[in-house]
Protein backbone atom coordinates (compact mmCIF):
# COMPACT_ATOMS: atom_id res chain seq x y z
CA UNK A 1 0.00 0.00 0.00
CA UNK A 2 1.37 3.61 -0.68
CA UNK A 3 2.31 5.61 2.40
CA UNK A 4 3.78 8.68 0.97
CA UNK A 5 1.37 11.40 0.69
CA UNK A 6 3.22 13.00 -2.83
CA UNK A 7 3.55 9.32 -4.48
CA UNK A 8 -0.16 8.70 -3.27
CA UNK A 9 -1.44 12.13 -5.06
CA UNK A 10 0.06 11.60 -7.88
CA UNK A 11 -1.67 8.43 -8.55
CA UNK A 12 -5.06 9.58 -7.70
CA UNK A 13 -4.46 12.78 -9.87
CA UNK A 14 -4.59 10.60 -12.75
CA UNK A 15 -7.92 8.72 -12.41
CA UNK A 16 -10.46 10.79 -13.88
CA UNK A 17 -14.03 8.47 -13.00
CA UNK A 18 -16.41 9.95 -10.38
CA UNK A 19 -16.65 5.97 -9.63
CA UNK A 20 -12.69 5.14 -9.18
CA UNK A 21 -11.84 8.32 -7.00
CA UNK A 22 -14.68 7.30 -4.65
CA UNK A 23 -13.43 3.84 -4.64
CA UNK A 24 -10.11 5.33 -3.90
CA UNK A 25 -11.42 7.66 -1.12
CA UNK A 26 -12.34 4.59 0.85
CA UNK A 27 -9.20 2.95 0.67
CA UNK A 28 -7.85 4.42 4.06
CA UNK A 29 -7.96 8.03 5.77
CA UNK A 30 -4.93 8.73 4.34
CA UNK A 31 -6.13 8.16 0.99
CA UNK A 32 -9.58 10.36 1.71
CA UNK A 33 -7.45 13.02 3.17
CA UNK A 34 -5.48 13.44 0.22
CA UNK A 35 -8.66 13.01 -1.86
CA UNK A 36 -9.86 15.63 -0.68
CA UNK A 37 -6.92 18.17 -1.08
CA UNK A 38 -6.77 17.41 -5.08
CA UNK A 39 -7.95 19.86 -7.87
CA UNK A 40 -8.69 17.47 -10.84
CA UNK A 41 -8.68 19.08 -14.19
CA UNK A 42 -10.49 16.38 -15.66
CA UNK A 43 -13.34 14.03 -14.43
CA UNK A 44 -16.22 11.40 -15.82
CA UNK A 45 -19.34 11.78 -14.15
CA UNK A 46 -20.40 8.83 -13.17
CA UNK A 47 -18.27 7.11 -14.55
CA UNK A 48 -20.08 3.34 -15.24
CA UNK A 49 -21.94 2.37 -12.63
CA UNK A 50 -22.29 -1.50 -11.87
CA UNK A 51 -24.64 -3.00 -9.93
CA UNK A 52 -22.70 -3.09 -6.97
CA UNK A 53 -21.95 0.83 -7.11
CA UNK A 54 -23.59 2.32 -3.61
CA UNK A 55 -24.01 5.44 -6.10
CA UNK A 56 -27.16 7.02 -6.92
CA UNK A 57 -28.43 9.82 -9.51
CA UNK A 58 -29.85 12.02 -6.26
CA UNK A 59 -26.26 11.53 -4.23
CA UNK A 60 -24.53 12.90 -7.67
CA UNK A 61 -25.20 16.62 -6.99
CA UNK A 62 -24.75 16.58 -3.40
CA UNK A 63 -21.27 15.40 -3.49
CA UNK A 64 -20.72 17.91 -5.98
CA UNK A 65 -21.82 20.76 -4.39
CA UNK A 66 -20.11 20.00 -1.09
CA UNK A 67 -16.65 19.61 -3.50
CA UNK A 68 -17.58 22.66 -5.32
CA UNK A 69 -17.78 24.62 -1.85
CA UNK A 70 -14.30 23.43 -0.94
CA UNK A 71 -13.37 24.56 -4.26
CA UNK A 72 -12.26 21.11 -5.67
CA UNK A 73 -13.03 21.83 -8.83
CA UNK A 74 -11.41 25.19 -9.91
CA UNK A 75 -8.96 23.71 -11.96
CA UNK A 76 -11.44 21.58 -13.88
CA UNK A 77 -10.78 22.14 -17.81
CA UNK A 78 -12.44 18.82 -19.14
CA UNK A 79 -15.71 17.33 -17.69
CA UNK A 80 -17.12 13.63 -19.38
CA UNK A 81 -21.00 13.38 -18.41
CA UNK A 82 -22.63 10.24 -18.96
CA UNK A 83 -25.45 9.32 -17.34
CA UNK A 84 -27.68 7.41 -19.88
CA UNK A 85 -27.43 4.11 -21.25
CA UNK A 86 -29.92 3.67 -24.13
CA UNK A 87 -29.46 -0.57 -23.55
CA UNK A 88 -30.72 -0.74 -19.95
CA UNK A 89 -34.53 0.27 -19.85
CA UNK A 90 -35.47 3.33 -17.50
CA UNK A 91 -38.67 3.44 -16.65
CA UNK A 92 -38.82 6.79 -15.11
CA UNK A 93 -36.40 9.67 -16.57
CA UNK A 94 -37.18 12.66 -14.22
CA UNK A 95 -34.64 11.72 -11.23
CA UNK A 96 -31.44 11.35 -13.93
CA UNK A 97 -33.11 14.51 -15.79
CA UNK A 98 -33.18 16.44 -12.57
CA UNK A 99 -29.30 15.10 -11.89
CA UNK A 100 -27.93 16.19 -15.04
CA UNK A 101 -29.55 19.34 -14.75
CA UNK A 102 -28.04 19.91 -11.59
CA UNK A 103 -24.87 18.55 -12.55
CA UNK A 104 -25.02 21.25 -15.62
CA UNK A 105 -26.02 24.15 -13.33
CA UNK A 106 -23.11 23.47 -11.25
CA UNK A 107 -20.59 22.97 -14.39
CA UNK A 108 -21.39 26.20 -15.42
CA UNK A 109 -19.38 27.50 -12.10
CA UNK A 110 -16.14 25.75 -13.37
CA UNK A 111 -13.64 26.75 -15.75
CA UNK A 112 -14.07 24.09 -18.22
CA UNK A 113 -12.37 24.45 -21.56
CA UNK A 114 -14.01 21.01 -23.03
CA UNK A 115 -17.34 19.01 -22.49
CA UNK A 116 -18.86 15.79 -23.41
CA UNK A 117 -22.24 14.79 -22.74
CA UNK A 118 -24.18 11.40 -23.33
CA UNK A 119 -27.78 11.28 -22.16
CA UNK A 120 -31.44 12.68 -22.37
CA UNK A 121 -30.69 16.35 -21.98
CA UNK A 122 -32.46 19.61 -23.30
CA UNK A 123 -29.97 21.04 -25.89
CA UNK A 124 -30.90 24.88 -24.65
CA UNK A 125 -30.03 23.41 -20.89
CA UNK A 126 -26.61 22.47 -22.17
CA UNK A 127 -26.21 25.49 -23.83
CA UNK A 128 -27.58 27.74 -21.55
CA UNK A 129 -25.75 26.35 -18.26
CA UNK A 130 -22.86 25.44 -19.23
CA UNK A 131 -19.33 27.99 -18.71
CA UNK A 132 -18.85 30.50 -22.16
CA UNK A 133 -15.00 29.20 -21.42
CA UNK A 134 -16.06 26.38 -23.78
CA UNK A 135 -13.54 25.37 -26.80
CA UNK A 136 -14.62 21.81 -27.52
CA UNK A 137 -18.24 20.76 -27.66
CA UNK A 138 -19.64 17.41 -27.81
CA UNK A 139 -23.12 16.11 -27.34
CA UNK A 140 -24.81 13.11 -27.77
CA UNK A 141 -28.86 13.89 -26.99
CA UNK A 142 -32.07 11.54 -26.78
CA UNK A 143 -34.76 13.89 -27.64
CA UNK A 144 -36.65 14.48 -30.32
CA UNK A 145 -36.64 17.88 -31.95
CA UNK A 146 -38.10 18.80 -35.41
CA UNK A 147 -35.16 21.32 -36.43
CA UNK A 148 -32.54 22.21 -34.68
CA UNK A 149 -30.60 25.62 -34.74
CA UNK A 150 -27.30 25.54 -33.39
CA UNK A 151 -26.94 29.28 -33.42
CA UNK A 152 -27.98 28.31 -29.39
CA UNK A 153 -24.38 27.45 -28.81
CA UNK A 154 -22.59 31.21 -30.20
CA UNK A 155 -22.50 32.26 -26.38
CA UNK A 156 -19.27 30.08 -26.90
CA UNK A 157 -17.52 32.58 -28.86
CA UNK A 158 -14.13 30.80 -28.37
CA UNK A 159 -15.90 26.86 -29.24
CA UNK A 160 -13.04 25.92 -31.35
CA UNK A 161 -14.88 22.22 -32.09
CA UNK A 162 -18.88 21.23 -31.94
CA UNK A 163 -20.06 17.66 -32.09
CA UNK A 164 -23.72 17.29 -32.07
CA UNK A 165 -25.14 14.06 -32.74
CA UNK A 166 -28.85 12.48 -32.13
CA UNK A 167 -29.47 8.87 -31.64
CA UNK A 168 -31.52 7.28 -34.49
CA UNK A 169 -34.23 6.40 -32.40
CA UNK A 170 -35.30 10.05 -31.60
CA UNK A 171 -35.43 11.02 -35.13
CA UNK A 172 -37.98 13.15 -36.48
CA UNK A 173 -39.00 12.61 -40.27
CA UNK A 174 -37.64 15.86 -42.51
CA UNK A 175 -35.54 17.27 -39.48
CA UNK A 176 -33.09 19.20 -40.48
CA UNK A 177 -30.19 21.07 -38.24
CA UNK A 178 -29.54 24.63 -39.16
CA UNK A 179 -27.43 27.63 -38.45
CA UNK A 180 -28.29 31.50 -38.12
CA UNK A 181 -25.59 33.01 -35.67
CA UNK A 182 -21.99 33.49 -35.67
CA UNK A 183 -18.88 31.08 -34.01
CA UNK A 184 -16.26 33.37 -35.01
CA UNK A 185 -13.87 30.49 -33.93
CA UNK A 186 -15.20 27.52 -34.60
CA UNK A 187 -12.82 25.33 -36.89
CA UNK A 188 -14.32 21.87 -36.37
CA UNK A 189 -18.00 21.10 -36.63
CA UNK A 190 -19.73 17.95 -36.85
CA UNK A 191 -23.07 17.31 -37.50
CA UNK A 192 -24.93 14.10 -37.94
CA UNK A 193 -27.19 12.27 -38.56
CA UNK A 194 -29.71 15.26 -39.31
CA UNK A 195 -29.11 17.05 -42.41
CA UNK A 196 -27.55 20.46 -42.30
CA UNK A 197 -29.36 22.98 -44.12
CA UNK A 198 -27.27 25.99 -45.17
CA UNK A 199 -29.20 29.27 -45.15
CA UNK A 200 -26.60 31.05 -47.47
CA UNK A 201 -24.66 32.40 -44.71
CA UNK A 202 -22.18 29.76 -43.49
CA UNK A 203 -19.01 31.16 -45.00
CA UNK A 204 -19.67 34.17 -42.90
CA UNK A 205 -21.60 32.39 -39.86
CA UNK A 206 -18.30 29.88 -39.33
CA UNK A 207 -15.27 32.40 -40.96
CA UNK A 208 -12.48 30.18 -39.63
CA UNK A 209 -14.14 26.23 -40.11
CA UNK A 210 -11.48 24.12 -41.36
CA UNK A 211 -12.80 20.65 -41.04
CA UNK A 212 -16.28 19.59 -41.23
CA UNK A 213 -18.17 16.14 -40.75
CA UNK A 214 -21.88 17.06 -41.79
CA UNK A 215 -25.43 15.04 -43.36
CA UNK A 216 -25.93 17.71 -46.17
CA UNK A 217 -28.78 18.09 -49.01
CA UNK A 218 -27.42 17.06 -52.10
CA UNK A 219 -28.31 19.99 -54.81
CA UNK A 220 -26.30 21.97 -51.77
CA UNK A 221 -23.41 20.14 -52.56
CA UNK A 222 -21.14 22.83 -54.12
CA UNK A 223 -21.54 25.40 -51.82
CA UNK A 224 -19.50 23.40 -49.00
CA UNK A 225 -16.08 23.68 -51.19
CA UNK A 226 -16.31 27.26 -51.46
CA UNK A 227 -16.02 27.89 -47.65
CA UNK A 228 -12.59 30.71 -47.51
CA UNK A 229 -10.71 28.04 -45.34
CA UNK A 230 -11.87 24.85 -45.18
CA UNK A 231 -9.46 22.16 -45.46
CA UNK A 232 -11.21 18.43 -44.78
CA UNK A 233 -14.50 17.67 -45.71
CA UNK A 234 -16.62 14.29 -45.29
CA UNK A 235 -20.32 15.12 -46.58
CA UNK A 236 -23.09 12.08 -46.76
CA UNK A 237 -25.79 13.60 -49.26
CA UNK A 238 -29.20 13.48 -48.43
CA UNK A 239 -31.84 13.72 -50.84
CA UNK A 240 -35.45 12.18 -51.14
CA UNK A 241 -35.72 11.60 -55.06
CA UNK A 242 -33.04 11.09 -57.59
CA UNK A 243 -31.15 13.87 -58.64
CA UNK A 244 -27.14 14.78 -60.44
CA UNK A 245 -24.93 17.69 -58.75
CA UNK A 246 -21.93 19.04 -59.87
CA UNK A 247 -18.83 19.39 -57.58
CA UNK A 248 -15.69 21.53 -58.53
CA UNK A 249 -12.58 21.86 -56.05
CA UNK A 250 -10.68 24.38 -58.30
CA UNK A 251 -6.53 24.49 -58.00
CA UNK A 252 -6.85 27.36 -55.41
CA UNK A 253 -9.01 25.92 -52.91
CA UNK A 254 -7.56 25.23 -49.15
CA UNK A 255 -9.32 21.80 -49.67
CA UNK A 256 -6.77 18.96 -48.90
CA UNK A 257 -8.84 15.94 -47.70
CA UNK A 258 -12.30 14.93 -49.60
CA UNK A 259 -14.95 12.25 -48.31
CA UNK A 260 -18.29 11.67 -49.84
CA UNK A 261 -20.72 9.36 -49.26
CA UNK A 262 -23.32 8.76 -51.99
CA UNK A 263 -26.72 7.50 -51.77
CA UNK A 264 -28.41 5.49 -54.31
CA UNK A 265 -30.35 8.13 -55.95
CA UNK A 266 -27.69 10.43 -56.09
CA UNK A 267 -25.27 11.28 -59.08
CA UNK A 268 -22.21 13.00 -58.53
CA UNK A 269 -20.22 15.09 -61.41
CA UNK A 270 -16.83 15.80 -59.86
CA UNK A 271 -14.02 17.97 -61.50
CA UNK A 272 -10.64 17.52 -59.20
CA UNK A 273 -8.55 20.74 -60.34
CA UNK A 274 -6.81 20.58 -56.77
CA UNK A 275 -3.15 19.35 -56.58
CA UNK A 276 -2.28 16.29 -54.71
CA UNK A 277 -5.54 16.44 -53.03
CA UNK A 278 -6.66 12.94 -51.21
CA UNK A 279 -10.17 11.73 -51.57
CA UNK A 280 -12.63 8.85 -51.30
CA UNK A 281 -15.78 8.15 -52.49
CA UNK A 282 -18.25 5.68 -50.77
CA UNK A 283 -21.25 4.70 -53.49
CA UNK A 284 -19.20 5.01 -56.59
CA UNK A 285 -21.59 3.23 -58.31
CA UNK A 286 -23.33 6.23 -58.44
CA UNK A 287 -20.82 8.78 -59.11
CA UNK A 288 -21.61 9.86 -62.64
CA UNK A 289 -17.72 10.61 -63.73
CA UNK A 290 -14.38 12.40 -61.68
CA UNK A 291 -12.86 14.40 -64.01
CA UNK A 292 -9.69 17.24 -64.14
CA UNK A 293 -9.28 19.72 -66.46
CA UNK A 294 -6.01 20.21 -65.13
CA UNK A 295 -3.58 17.98 -66.44
CA UNK A 296 -0.79 18.79 -63.57
CA UNK A 297 -3.24 18.03 -61.11
CA UNK A 298 -2.51 14.89 -59.09
CA UNK A 299 -5.28 13.81 -57.22
CA UNK A 300 -5.23 10.56 -54.57
CA UNK A 301 -7.78 8.01 -53.80
CA UNK A 302 -8.39 6.67 -50.31
CA UNK A 303 -9.32 3.77 -49.29
CA UNK A 304 -13.53 3.72 -48.89
CA UNK A 305 -12.65 2.77 -45.18
CA UNK A 306 -10.79 6.21 -44.65
CA UNK A 307 -11.96 8.36 -41.99
CA UNK A 308 -10.67 12.32 -41.89
CA UNK A 309 -9.35 13.29 -38.64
Amino acid sequence: MLHNEELVAAVLGHIDSLRDLLRCSAVSSRWRSTAKILRPTSIEIPGKLSEGDHLYFDDIPQWLQQKHQQKYFDKLQNLTLSLFDPAIVVRDLRPLTACGQAILMLAGLWPLKACSIDGPFSLYQIAGLLPQTLHHLQVKTYEEYDNIDICIFQRFRNLRSLDLSAAEDYQVDGSHMQFAGVLPNLRHLHLSPRPFKDNGTLASSLPQLTHAALYVHANELEQYVKLPHIECLSLQLVSLEPVQVKMKVDADSHLNCLVLRVPENVQVDLCLDKPDLLYAIHGTSATSGIRSVCSSARVYQLPTHFKPP
